[in-house]
């Protein structure tokens, strides 16, 4: 039987800061990879939201409207608790089933230039169901607008872990919660136009190779276990891609056609 989804992330929501995740690099470079999509005046769903940290981050960065939805009360409700300005809502919806507009976002209804989601399709518990979310969030944009979809890869855990095994450190496992995303999968809907086409942007993997090869075979060695905070993953946050595969977080974008 599957978690709770919604009391999993209920729970989760009095974690403060590290109620998204406890990599905190990780959430930098997630946030800024977004950003490169985004500029003043667009209308913006963060479909997902959880406490609202990429939506108000954003927020203070460009003039921009926008929505924030999660099907979690209590991370809504610390959303709601510091929100940046005017323009900002945070509404309890679920992303597979919400329309897309309230009676409250006049300016909402016409769809929106990006939807952005942060490892949200991946607690959805197979690709049928990933598939109807994906596509539903595309068709809440307007035409020509774009979906960047920033979700956890198994290819990439699967390569990360090719090279940990060689090192002889144990294999990761996604968490329980969790059914990452599979670039086949994603490539044989576009081939039978049940979406458009992707464009991969696999920024993370320079930092996942320092943080779960490089740093984690160096703690081995020392005894240790491996610290979020290391100064080799923060490494991760000043050099490019130097890497191409290893990426376990991705984002793959959508335009819907005009």
């Amino acid at each position: 039987m599957g978690i709770d989804q919604v009391a999993f992330w209920d729970e989760r929501a009095s974690l403060g800061e590290y109620a998204g995740t406890r990599d905190r690099i990780l959430k930098q470079l997630e946030i800024e990879a977004i950003a490169r999509y985004l500029k003043g005046g667009m209308y913006v769903l963060d479909a997902g939201c959880g406490d609202g940290e990429t939506a108000i981050e954003l927020a203070k960065r460009y003039r921009l409207s926008i929505v924030g939805i999660d099907q979690s009360e209590k991370m809504i409700r610390r959303a709601q608790s510091n929100p940046e300005g005017e323009r900002i809502f945070f509404l309890t919806r679920n992303l597979v089933d919400w329309p897309g507009e309230d009676r409250l976002l006049v300016g909402f209804r016409h769809g929106y230039d990006v939807v952005y989601t942060e490892r949200v399709i991946i607690n959805l518990p197979d690709w049928d169901e990933q598939l109807r979310a994906i596509q539903h969030l595309i068709s809440l944009l307007k035409p020509g607008g774009v979906y960047v979809m920033c979700e956890a890869c198994q290819d990439g855990l699967d390569r990360i872990n090719e090279l940990r095994s060689l090192l002889g450190l144990p294999a990761i496992a996604p968490p329980e919660h969790n059914r990452y995303l599979r670039n086949n999968e994603i490539w044989e809907a576009h081939d039978k136009k049940q979406l458009p086409r992707p464009f991969e942007n696999d920024f993370t993997s320079t930092y996942y190779l320092l943080s779960r090869v490089v740093n984690a075979s160096l703690s081995q060695q020392d005894g240790k276990e491996p610290d979020y905070e290391s100064p080799i993953n923060k490494l991760g946050l000043i050099l490019p891609p130097l890497v191409y595969g290893l990426g376990q977080t991705r984002i793959w974008t959508f335009r819907r056609e005009e």
